[in-house]
């Protein structure tokens, strides 16, 4: 595995980042390494990238907010 490290980072992602990995069960290296997977792969005919998902069950209350939020 190779080591990756940024510079000229703004202060807000890092806990921007870590707050969503929290979110979707991932530790901040594993997401990170999702969305940058993500981002560089190559966009093929009738290919959809994978969203990246939290690794949860999702609440009913998530749920209806949502649809709340969708109706807005």
């Amino acid at each position: 595995m190779t080591t990756l490290i940024l510079q000229n980072v703004p202060d807000e992602l890092p806990s921007m980042l870590r707050a969503a990995a929290e979110r979707d069960g991932r530790s901040l290296d594993e997401h990170a390494v999702a969305i940058l997977e993500r981002a560089v792969k190559p966009v093929q005919r009738g290919y959809m990238p994978t969203p990246i998902v939290p690794l949860r069950p999702i609440t009913e209350e998530e749920i209806a907010a949502g649809i709340r939020e969708g109706r807005e």
